[in-house]
């Protein structure tokens, strides 16, 4: 049996040539034909150099939780989301508040691991299948979500000893049944599944931490007077 794939993550982002991205996509047969769309991952950050210092120095600060590091590159007028005010405080509230139950930094933290867009010359957005690579125009955001890895199993049912129907690659479904989670039914694992929709027609389950939502975190960078600093964040819409 194969092992069960494992999200992708890169560590120095960098865009994927279309090259490697149709020889990623033809290892795995059944993911033309099961995936609604692929985005592949796909970086812009190389075009300035003060960005790359700019992000590796941020990842490190997130990943030692370095508060004082992260306020510090925070603009003082951020735009916090759809229901908060402008401002250090509303940010400081929403970013370190709520206990383990506030997964803002790890959510950040894959975002500019994946890489992103450079809208313009002075900003840069992250995840980069919210902003530079979105989702294909007349879908709806809500009821579709992107798989995040390579060889992705899509089970009959929801478990991990279920028939695999179709192996997908960073590809795009839908979710007949949104985000409501199914549990287990092997019961071997506190794996939640999630129902989703296939380019053919056809059903199935992949494991919830595989999915994305294209309405998930989305953070924006601007470059002013030289430096980067995050100048806003969403989540929904």
């Amino acid at each position: 049996m194969l092992p069960e794939p494992v999200p992708a993550m890169v560590r120095s982002p960098r865009a994927v040539s279309p090259l490697l991205a149709v020889l990623t996509l033809g290892l795995c047969p059944s993911s033309s034909a099961g995936q609604i769309a692929s985005l592949p991952p796909a970086d812009e950050a190389a075009r300035d150099s003060s960005l790359l210092r700019f992000r590796a120095d941020l990842l490190g600060a997130l990943q030692q939780r370095d508060t004082a590091f992260i306020v510090s590159i925070v603009a003082p007028n951020v735009a916090n989301g759809f229901g908060g005010d402008v401002g250090l405080k509303d940010f400081r509230y929403f970013w370190f508040g709520g206990g383990a139950r506030n997964r803002k930094i790890e959510q950040l933290v894959e975002a500019l691991q994946l890489g992103g867009a450079l809208v313009d010359d002075s900003t840069y957005a992250v995840p980069y299948y919210a902003y530079g690579r979105r989702f294909p125009s007349g879908l709806d955001a809500h009821g579709h979500a992107l798989v995040l890895g390579e060889g992705v199993r899509v089970r009959q049912s929801p478990g991990a000893q279920r028939p695999v129907v179709a192996i997908l690659a960073y590809g795009v479904v839908s979710l007949p049944k949104g985000w409501t989670g199914h549990p287990d039914q092997d019961r071997s694992s506190h794996v939640v599944w999630l129902q989703v929709g296939l380019g053919d027609g056809r059903v199935g389950y992949v494991a919830e931490r595989y999915l994305r939502s294209p309405l998930g975190l989305r953070v924006t960078f601007r470059k002013r007077s030289g430096h980067w600093v995050l100048t806003s964040w969403a989540e929904g819409d």
